[in-house]
């Protein structure tokens, strides 16, 4: 989450369509903290299992979110690669 503000504060204050994409930026990756934490504490098969499908779905979407930054010309893309492999290192851990 922290990686993923520090990013969106490197967005120009007069992009609105970056502000955009940044809000759904944030969101997705307050879902992956939640969810990932309630996954590891969770005790329902089925709960683990909705947790892991909305994780995949958030970490994808945090992924897919470099090509609208790249399209509505975010500056610095090199820096959205931390978050790019970050995605390639959540803990599916859950059974």
């Amino acid at each position: 989450m922290d990686v993923v503000r520090h990013i969106g504060e490197l967005i120009p204050e007069d992009n609105e369509h970056l502000h955009y994409i940044k809000g759904f930026m944030l969101s997705d990756a307050a879902q992956l903290t939640v969810k990932i934490a309630g996954a590891e504490g969770g005790v329902l098969y089925d709960l683990k299992m909705e947790s892991a499908a909305i994780i995949r779905k958030a970490a994808r979407d945090l992924v897919v979110h470099s090509h609208s930054l790249k399209e509505f010309g975010f500056k610095e893309m090199e820096y959205y690669q931390i978050v790019r492999n970050l995605g390639g290192r959540i803990p599916f851990i859950i059974y």
